[in-house]
């Protein structure tokens, strides 16, 4: 199966009251089992992080056949972080 996706994350520090806004997109495809899956494609887009060090990493797991979307943030934040995904699949 092939799957196409999009992501709109959110994510705001509790003390400090900054936040910052992601668009993901990209396609995963998963074969016959798990360890098939394979990220084809896939773009980040910092819409906004207010001065801070955050990120988004997006991979295939192959332990479940799975997308991956890994938010990290500073080692003594206290992040609330939100993800929408949508998703469209062929196969």
């Amino acid at each position: 199966h092939a799957y196409r996706f999009e992501a709109n994350v959110i994510a705001m520090d509790d003390t400090s009251s900054q936040f910052g806004s992601w668009k993901v997109v990209g396609q995963i495809y998963r074969g016959s089992g798990a360890s098939s899956t394979t990220l084809n494609y896939s773009s980040v887009t910092e819409e906004y992080v207010d001065g801070m060090m955050w990120s988004l990493d997006v991979t295939a797991e192959t332990t479940k056949g799975a997308l991956n979307i890994r938010a990290t943030g500073g080692s003594s934040d206290t992040i609330h972080w939100s993800c929408e995904v949508r998703t469209q699949e062929v196969g």
